[in-house]
């Protein structure tokens, strides 16, 4: 079994939100590249992040620390929140991110075209009551 120990990200801190709400925000740090470098440093194969401010469509605000926390470990950093087109991809692509975790609520063939343009990407899907056919 593999652990994918996770980093939630809000306004380029680490968070946990309390039963998911936004209002709701508990700091565990001011720089989430120490905490990645805490779960390599005990054996983390990947990490996870989640981009809280991107699941919110506030697509940007954590680019430099998604980049930054990408640098500082050499494990793959796996990220999820707000990733609903190629352009998205492509952008955590270039900051060092190598798993892109596409949301939900995406343009049906989407995940084809990230397919065929970009081989060698690893991806999954966050669904919730979506049925998927190959």
């Amino acid at each position: 079994m593999i652990i994918f120990p996770a980093i939630d990200i809000k306004d380029k801190k680490c968070v946990r939100l309390t039963q998911g709400d936004f209002d709701k925000v508990n700091v565990y740090g001011e720089d989430p590249s120490l905490m990645a470098k805490k779960w390599a440093g005990y054996g983390a194969e990947f990490i996870h992040v989640v981009n809280l401010n991107g699941s919110r469509d506030e697509v940007g605000i954590n680019d430099e620390t998604l980049a930054k926390v990408a640098k500082a470990v050499d494990v793959p950093i796996q990220v999820g929140g707000g990733i609903r087109d190629e352009k998205r991809v492509k952008e955590l692509l270039d900051l060092g991110i190598e798993d892109s975790k596409i949301d939900e609520l995406v343009e049906k063939k989407l995940i084809s075209r990230v397919h065929q343009a970009m081989q060698g990407v690893i991806y999954n899907l966050n669904t919730m009551h979506v049925r998927l056919v190959a």
